[in-house]
């Protein structure tokens, strides 16, 4: 099973006439597909990190009760201007855990 992680920004877009501009905090969770680095021979060019079964958690604070389009803006918004931020945060997360673990007394 693959872990999910949470992250939360503001994003700001225009919302194609719904109204002329929007800003929000919102909250998704996710899993990540963790890619693999090239071989070095060649024969395998690697892949990189992918961000999986993203889901719209919460905005401005409390659960989302608005349509499945202006989900699917959001989680499109979201995906395109935070995905680096939310690969790194989860890769934060993974480190802080492992050293956690690794500080752990025996």
């Amino acid at each position: 099973m693959s872990r999910r992680y949470h992250f939360t920004t503001c994003l700001s877009f225009g919302t194609d006439g719904e109204v002329d501009y929007c800003e929000i905090d919102a909250t998704v969770s996710y899993t990540v597909a963790w890619g693999t680095p090239a071989d070095p021979w060649g024969d395998d060019p690697g892949s990189g990190d992918e961000i999986e079964d993203l889901r719209l958690e919460k905005v401005d604070g409390g659960p989302f009760t608005g349509s499945a389009t202006y989900a699917a803006m959001i989680l499109d918004e979201m995906e395109r201007v935070a995905s680096a931020e939310m690969l790194a945060h989860a890769g934060e997360v993974d480190w802080a855990d492992a050293d956690s673990f690794a500080e752990a007394p025996v």
